[in-house]
């Protein structure tokens, strides 16, 4: 989005950015990837990873012996493509021979858990993040969250029937790295205000990739997760919409813009009382302390302030302090071109890989994997060779070829 500021009014106006089309080496790149990769299943894809990163001894008993079973990889294998596929262990069972569904449930049940399923899953992030192709499409230091309906049985504890859905189910609330891997993941009940999530996720990322900008939607621009965001060094950027009918805050009633005063209302009004943030200063550190070090969960207290009572001097601090983070904020989004697409695109902008047209690409290119069908289990013995995060790719011809045809296009 371009902006430009009325010279009448002060209001500045932004326009859309038109999207870039694929670049044709970028087409060409594509072509050449997808018929170098191989047809797999998802049965295998989930076993070549257990060998790789072996993050199958996560899970057993919870007593911490070893595993009572003939083939622990394989038997954790089948449970985490069945229980990732909502398929189900009995009917899993009439689908993938050798197991029944007595022996995939109680492996779910006594060697599964969700903290051991976090460690297996910061197990695949770090594996991920030390692949050189990941650096295409961002560094790590970004990540956005957003929430995905998910269709539940009606008797699901769970589960609820959102207006805005219009059908029960619950909330997959994901936190996605702009490496293009989910760093965490809550499920929540429909109806619940999705904002007090943002931060929850990103502490409970138990992963080597640490981001320190969160993108969201338009309800984390709420005053408090603004505040909590900031005072736990996280630097929040939601989608900013209707950022017309938003209040900025001016630092005192003196304060006066040449170009920009009409976006503060009447001059004098909507000042920050940065009295109140330095007298609850300490109350709002103990707090964000409180916070990092587990003492007491990021939903709880965003919850906490969102119904709390306005007179008491903590919420008011909070909800200062997020006053002046989200003017702040409002002000780059509207000056920073680059930042408004950034935060459109939820990506980090990444300048040191070189090869832009894999930024072009999805990293998700399904074609090649069999998803219907029978599931077999011979790929379990299948050992591949050992993971190595530098794929021997050679890019140099392809872009031989593009220089050919840019100085053929230039003689022309």
């Amino acid at each position: 989005m371009r902006a430009w500021i009325d010279l009448e009014t002060g209001i500045p106006s932004l326009k859309a950015f038109r999207a870039d089309g694929q670049r044709p080496s970028a087409k060409r790149l594509e072509q050449e990837i997808k018929a170098r990769m191989p047809e797999r299943s998802l049965m295998g894809i989930v076993a070549r990873t257990a060998y790789w990163v072996e993050w199958w001894r996560r899970f057993g008993p919870p007593s911490g012996n070893e595993p009572k079973l003939t083939d622990p990889l394989g038997r954790y294998v089948i449970v985490t493509f069945v229980k990732g596929t909502n398929m189900g262990p009995y009917e899993a069972a009439r689908h993938i021979p050798g197991v029944s569904g007595h022996e995939l449930s109680y492996v779910a049940n006594k060697h599964f858990s969700i903290v051991l399923l976090n460690e297996a899953i910061a197990d695949l992030v770090n594996a991920h993040s030390r692949l050189d192709i990941s650096q295409a499409w961002g560094d790590g230091t970004a990540v956005a969250a957003d929430g995905t309906h998910m269709d539940t049985y009606l008797d699901n504890l769970l589960s609820e029937t959102g207006v805005r859905y219009g059908k029960p189910g619950g909330i997959d609330y994901h936190h996605v790295s702009d490496t293009y891997i989910a760093l965490f993941t809550h499920f929540i009940p429909c109806g619940v205000w999705e904002a007090v999530y943002i931060i929850e996720g990103l502490l409970k990322n138990a992963s080597e990739v640490q981001p320190t900008t969160v993108h969201a939607d338009t309800q984390g621009q709420s005053f408090p997760v603004f505040a909590l965001a900031h005072l736990l060094g996280f630097d929040l950027m939601p989608r900013i919409r209707n950022w017309k009918e938003l209040t900025f805050y001016r630092p005192s009633k003196q304060t006066e813009y040449v170009h920009i005063d009409a976006l503060f209302g009447e001059p004098g009004k909507n000042t920050i009382d940065f009295d109140l943030i330095e007298s609850q200063f300490r109350h709002l550190m103990r707090v964000a302390v409180s916070v990092r070090e587990g003492a007491i969960s990021s939903s709880t207290l965003l919850k906490r302030l969102r119904s709390g009572s306005r007179k008491n001097a903590t919420y008011a601090a909070f909800r200062e302090v997020g006053r002046v983070i989200r003017t702040v904020q409002l002000l780059r989004y509207l000056s920073d071109a680059p930042l408004r697409r950034r935060v459109t695109a939820a990506t980090n902008k990444v300048e040191s890989f070189d090869p832009e047209d894999l930024a072009h690409i999805s990293p998700y290119l399904t074609e090649h994997i069999n998803r219907f069908g029978e599931y077999s289990t011979h790929e379990l013995g299948i050992q591949p060779d050992a993971y190595d995060p530098k794929p021997d790719v050679d890019f140099i011809p392809l872009r031989e070829q593009d220089l050919a045809a840019a100085s053929l296009g230039q003689a022309a």
